[in-house]
């Protein structure tokens, strides 16, 4: 199950019934964090043996709110139409990775998509240094197409040593006491007991002090001007605010997945007081205008120091390039030509709905289906989730038409040109199909929370019986709306633009 609204609605109705800013701790607001933690418990805990009747009631409480919360945005701002080189010393920026975002291989090592691309910006206009946390599935991942300072990890002896320390004392009566209210309030309205659940908080506390401490020592003789990182919501993440925060250095988080209506690391934030929230990234580099809104629709209008700048998608065309002077691009091409509908098939880490296998089945054999699977599920090779499973399946049921180890080997720029319609559960990579014209079809109803926008506004379709997919694939874009607002940017001189305003 997916509970995003739900989360949604019980952020907001937290934050509009308890002074969560009151918490803090050596001047740091932790709400952001301990958010974070109830997030991560509820989603894959508590929600999922709470009564449909309690999920109704934080629906409808927080729901109830909403409307009053969610206005126009104010923080968007507009990168420099241009930019000039800069001349003489300029301070580094710092690309902070983790290992699972180099995903894709190259002659040069180990590449991550999402933040090499600002890396190659920030070295056209001065000094830039890629850092990581070194842990052992990321030193498997070399050579680094990029080269990366590998930092100390994270180990239990440095945590039970922090576990007896007086700062994370402090910390964990502070985190206590909201938790406590958060409890009380949480048992009371919606009748759903959490306080067994919250194991765990204290060693998370724990490990963020420990590599908080750790990344201040890194980063302060370094002095960068900015420090980027992708997907700021985890403990490393978090650690890597707080340090930079006490040295005065601004974070900013390159987006890494779609920013839908319910997507609460990003959106349902009502409470953000007007300096702002440490454990928060000062910025956020969005794809596009759609992501923007999203985010800074949930700010409050006060003054608060947070904002936003579109930085696009450089390294979408650019992985479809490299695709090209390997003649990966020409082979997949050639292989899909013959059939008359090419449907891409993006996996997430949840088992693939019933429709979807059914539909493949029904469906006509001149259809050519590519299954690409999530960089997890390959990873960790899921049931069902990785190619050599997937193979097998469309070996046991007798389809031939099923290509699969092109759909991966290929980027997803490469893979979209050749297909005329997408189908997921709720992947990113309807924002990035809708953006090379490309018609989506859902297959899970939770798409009717996350991806709100685009279906009431009839830029793609909810399907929920393998009827309905196969009559949306036939139909594509007639009865949809072709977007004419840009949903992702793909132009490689935005992340050297908006580097330049720093």
């Amino acid at each position: 199950m997916f509970y995003e609204k739900t989360l949604g609605c019980y952020f907001v109705f937290l934050e509009k019934n308890i002074p969560i800013n009151d918490f803090l701790v050596d001047g740091i607001h932790i709400w952001p964090f301990i958010r974070y933690e109830l997030m991560t418990k509820m989603h894959n805990v508590i929600l999922g043996r709470a009564s449909q009747d309690a999920i109704q009631a934080i629906e409808e409480e927080g729901g109830a709110l909403l409307e009053e919360c969610y206005h126009p945005k104010t923080c968007i701002e507009t990168p420099p139409s241009s930019f000039q080189a800069w001349e003489g010393t300029r301070r580094p920026v710092i690309i902070y990775t983790r290992f699972d975002e180099h995903n894709r291989e190259s002659a040069q090592g180990f590449r991550a998509p999402l933040l090499d691309g600002w890396f190659d910006a920030a070295a056209e206009q001065g000094s830039v240094l890629k850092m990581e946390m070194a842990l052992s599935e990321g030193m498997q991942m070399v050579p680094r197409a990029r080269a990366t300072l590998f930092i100390e990890s994270n180990n239990n002896k440095n945590v039970e040593m922090a576990l007896k320390s007086r700062e994370l004392s402090e910390f964990l009566n502070v985190a206590e006491d909201l938790l406590n209210n958060i409890c009380v309030l949480t048992e009371k309205k919606f009748n759903i007991s959490i306080e067994n659940d919250l194991d765990g908080i204290a060693y998370d506390i724990a490990s963020l002090l420990v590599q908080r401490k750790m990344m201040e020592k890194v980063i302060e003789p370094l002095r960068p001007r900015l420090v980027i990182l992708t997907c700021y919501y985890y403990v490393s993440g978090f650690a890597l605010l707080w340090a930079c925060a006490r040295l005065g250095i601004p974070v900013a988080e390159a987006q890494h997945c779609v920013v839908g209506d319910y997507q609460p690391p990003y959106t349902h934030w009502v409470a953000l007081p007007p300096e702002g929230y440490a454990l928060l990234p000062r910025w956020f580099f969005v794809w596009g205008e759609s992501s923007a809104r999203q985010i800074a629709g949930w700010w409050p209008d006060n003054g608060h120091p947070h904002r936003i700048q579109i930085g696009g998608r450089s390294d979408f065309m650019e992985q479809a390039r490299d695709d090209e002077e390997t003649g990966l691009a020409e082979r997949l091409a050639f292989w899909a030509r013959p059939y008359r509908h090419r449907i891409l098939v993006t996996f997430g880490i949840k088992p693939m709905d019933d429709v979807v296998w059914e539909a493949m089945v029904k469906a006509p054999r001149d259809w050519l289906w590519l299954l690409r699977c999530h960089p997890w599920g390959r990873k960790k090779k899921m049931r069902l989730l990785h190619e050599a499973d997937l193979i097998e399946w469309a070996a046991g049921v007798g389809l031939p038409n099923i290509e699969v180890e092109m759909a991966n080997e290929s980027s997803l720029a490469t893979v979209l040109s050749v297909c005329d319609h997408h189908v997921t559960q709720i992947s990113t990579c309807a924002i990035e199909a809708l953006s090379m014209g490309i018609p989506t079809a859902f297959v899970v109803p939770t798409a009717k929370n996350l991806f709100s926008s685009l279906l009431t506004e009839e830029k793609a379709r909810l399907t929920l019986t393998s009827d309905e997919l196969i009559a949306a694939i036939s139909a594509g874009w007639t009865g949809l709306k072709r977007d004419e607002q840009a949903e992702m940017e793909t132009d490689s001189a935005l992340p050297r633009r908006v580097l330049a305003s720093f």
